[in-house]
């Protein structure tokens, strides 16, 4: 070999080991580079981006508490703020000690479930605690039951709904949770989740919250002004080359905070007004959608019933005690505003507006706006009175004792409150509201109508209108036209069939109110004359309903059966709903004025007993009487549908809790599924490769960044994580695209991987690594 030809052998041998050197430095330097990334670098960077870390903690909790703002309107009770200011006091401790401690996501959800077990009495059930403080065991299993049926209550009470049994449980629940996970993510670098958070707190608010929204341009704009200055101005100081560049930097970001706030506030105004424009009404809510589960469609008239509580012996029996009860004012047993022909009934909310609907007992009935004078009525029940639960005027709130307020439900439209459980001797509560007025027996021509939906009458007795028609003059202004009406009425008398008494039939169906106006004298009692002035009202184009209930005459403070009454609301357009009294005055019947076929009337009847009070099921309708009960069904069938109850509940309740279990897994699955999609459609193994990264990480190994298929997989120890990394190395740098057969084969390794990295560890670290939600952190990588 010639001299020329060695030393071109010498060059080429020296050049390759140069090259090998350099990449054996290249290698070296990215191992230290992963190391110190892995045990240094990633506590400096974390460093980095926590330089403000009490400023973080301050930002995330000022912008819950402004998206906690729209919970007052849904509770409006001061212990709302015991609750907020506990919830984020909990949160923040439990995320600092996981910050602290480097604690993983289940041991932390430990922490706050256990603070939420030992705190939660105190703050969303504070009457099942000692002095406030001190938890007892029905505290704990009120918050257990609160946890599930809290939802629904806040969505099946009235407005506002106060400390009523545990509905401060989800507010609690929301708080904690997005504390805990906007404060631990913020101390970590991470400020969206944190957004999200106060973003999930502030749709709890809206979605559950009144149809009415509370300050929503104000609350809005808050938010998202105070993210806003958190995400751009609250963040470590910008260094640039050079101090010039350091200052433009700087510059830069205010300028582009102003430009965006700007910006947002913008969009804000002109959105509002767009909406606001475009749906003036109320908003839709979980509440409007929401069907209650009291309906008075089918229960008894309780004014069918009046004639046998006003004679006899039923006359005589004391069925409610009332203190504080103004003279003349009337203890409300119920509230009457459709007529079907045959009865006075509660009517349909989805045809009449005017009636509203039953909702489970709020915890203060707002009254602001309104006059009156405040008035507070002790009650004690001392007669079963079906459903009906006695109160007085314009109610403000219903106090009740613990226990007797299951089953309460109130309709604000029609001032009526009613117990599914029924309101049976013994119970004892207390009124608060506005002055109930006695009711006007003149001074009505200067009511003009007002506008409340009813539906229409079904059957008009004919021969009642023309008669009052005949009192009045078409030139009379309404109001004038309806004191007529009511002067006709006053001119009757007043008979109950009772044992000496001149008979009247009882009733008030329209061909007994046709009777009402063509015998001599009418004769009739509160029954028929308020349904006839109900009726007349309506004809002359005041919404109307009559009210039943009892005046205490005598003062005495005990309510019986012969002070049982009727009387009428007409709606009026200045004044509401104001009360009438049709009634005319107790004085002797002159029984020489009655006509020969009055005189052949019909024998006396004997008067029925009181019907029974049906739980379930409040008026007779005219195509109800030839319905036939429902046969029982058959015990299996109780049985089973008893286990469905049960086990959905149960089972939702179950889902809810392990959710962060099947959800990471379910996460993890639809992962798989895509990236196996990918690599069968583009022929590579790039997400069979992240797969088995993915479960080397979730099964503890720390895996730089930077470290490469073969570092990884070195890192896992496991031989089969090695091979398939080399195969997949080949298929990458090597001779391009595989075959489906191989990408297939690829995928078949995962198994076998998972089995090597679990080898050597317990079931319970096994089940950890199974769903640890570590590789879910890194993002949907695409291979």
């Amino acid at each position: 070999m010639s001299a020329t030809d060695a030393s071109t052998a010498s060059r080429r041998a020296r050049r390759a080991q140069e090259l090998r050197e350099r990449r054996e430095r290249e290698r070296a330097e990215r191992r230290v580079s992963a190391e110190s990334l892995r045990r240094g670098g990633a506590d400096e960077r974390r460093g980095l981006r926590t330089a403000t870390p009490v400023r973080d903690v301050v930002a995330v909790l000022g912008l819950l508490l402004i998206v906690a703002v729209p919970l007052w309107p849904l509770y409006r009770h001061p212990h709302l703020v015991v609750t907020v200011a506990g919830a984020l006091l909990i949160g923040t401790a439990a995320a600092l000690l996981s910050v602290r401690r480097r604690l993983p996501w289940y041991a932390t959800a430990v922490i706050v479930v256990a603070a939420t077990i030992v705190a939660g009495p105190a703050l969303a059930v504070p009457s099942e605690t000692i002095a406030g403080v001190v938890p007892t065991v029905a505290g704990l299993a009120r918050v257990g039951t609160g946890l599930v049926t809290g939802w629904a209550d806040i969505v099946s009470v009235e407005l506002p709904l106060g400390d009523y049994d545990a509905v401060l449980v989800p507010a609690l629940v929301v708080l904690l949770a997005a504390t805990t996970v906007g404060v631990t993510e913020a101390l970590r670098g991470r400020r969206w989740p944190a957004l999200l958070a106060a973003l999930a707190v502030l749709v709890f608010g809206i979605a559950f919250g009144p149809r009415d929204a509370f300050l929503p341009v104000v609350v809005g704009m808050a938010a998202v002004v105070w993210a806003m200055l958190w995400s751009i101005v609250v963040r470590p100081r910008l260094e640039g080359v050079t101090a010039e560049h350091s200052r433009s930097l700087r510059a830069g970001q205010l300028r582009r905070a102003a430009v965006a706030a700007v910006f947002v506030l913008v969009c804000a105004v002109v959105g509002g007004g767009v909406v606001q424009a475009a749906s003036p009404g109320d908003r839709s809510v979980l509440r409007t959608a929401f069907a209650p589960d009291f309906e008075p469609d089918r229960q008894d008239s309780p004014l069918q019933a009046y004639r046998a509580s006003v004679t006899g012996p039923a006359a005589e029996r004391s069925l409610v005690g009332v203190d504080g009860l103004p003279e003349g004012a009337m203890l409300r047993l119920s509230v009457l505003d459709d007529y079907n022909g045959v009865a006075f009934t509660i009517g349909d909310q989805r045809t009449s507006a005017s009636t509203g609907s039953f909702a489970r007992l709020p915890y203060l009935v707002d009254r602001a706006g309104e006059t009156g004078t405040p008035v507070s009525v002790d009650v004690s029940v001392h007669a079963d009175l079906g459903i009906l639960l006695p109160t007085a005027g314009r109610v403000a709130s219903i106090t009740l004792p613990d226990g007797d307020d299951d089953g309460v439900y109130y309709n604000r439209e029609l001032d009526s409150a009613v117990r599914t459980g029924g309101a049976g001797d013994g119970l004892d509560y207390t009124v608060t509201g506005l002055d109930p007025s006695p009711p006007l027996r003149s001074g009505l021509a200067a009511l003009e109508p007002g506008d409340a939906e009813q539906g229409e009458l079904v059957r008009i007795p004919e021969a009642l209108v023309d008669a009052a028609a005949r009192s009045w003059d078409a030139t009379q202004s309404p109001g004038a036209r309806l004191q007529s009406a009511l002067d006709y009425l006053h001119a009757g008398y007043v008979s109950h069939s009772d044992e000496g008494e001149v008979f009247s039939r009882s009733g008030h169906s329209a061909g007994r109110l046709d009777l009402l106006a063509t015998e001599e004298p009418m004769l009739g009692d509160a029954e028929q004359y308020a349904a006839a002035f109900a009726v007349l009202a309506r004809e002359l184009g005041y919404p109307s309903r009559v009210v039943l209930g009892l005046v205490d005459q005598d003062g005495d403070g005990e309510l019986s059966g012969a002070e049982l009454t009727a009387w009428v609301e007409v709606d009026t357009a200045s004044d509401g709903w104001v009360a009438v009294d049709p009634n005319p005055e107790p004085r002797e019947v002159p029984e020489e004025e009655k006509t020969i076929s009055d005189a052949v009337a019909p024998p006396r009847t004997v008067i029925p007993p009181e019907p029974p009070t049906q739980q379930d099921a409040i008026a007779p309708r005219a195509d109800d009487s030839d319905v036939e009960d429902r046969a029982e069904p058959p015990l299996w069938q109780l049985v089973l549908l008893a286990v469905w109850w049960w086990t959905w509940r149960v089972g939702l309740v179950l889902a809810v809790l392990t959710s962060p279990l099947w959800g990471v897994l379910l996460a993890e699955a639809i992962r798989r599924r895509v990236r196996r999609r990918r690599d069968r459609e583009s022929l590579v193994a790039a997400g069979a490769w992240r797969e088995v990264r993915d479960e080397i990480v979730d099964s503890g190994t720390t895996v730089p960044v930077t470290a490469t298929r073969s570092e990884t997989a070195a890192a896992s120890g496991s031989e089969r994580a090695a091979l398939l990394a080399a195969r997949v190395d080949r298929s990458v740098f090597g001779r391009g695209e595989l075959s489906r057969e191989e990408v297939d084969e690829l995928w078949a390794q995962l198994p076998g991987v998972r089995a090597e990295l679990g080898a050597g560890r317990s079931r319970w670290q096994r089940f950890l690594g199974r769903v640890s939600p570590r590789s879910l952190s890194s993002g949907w990588r695409r291979g």
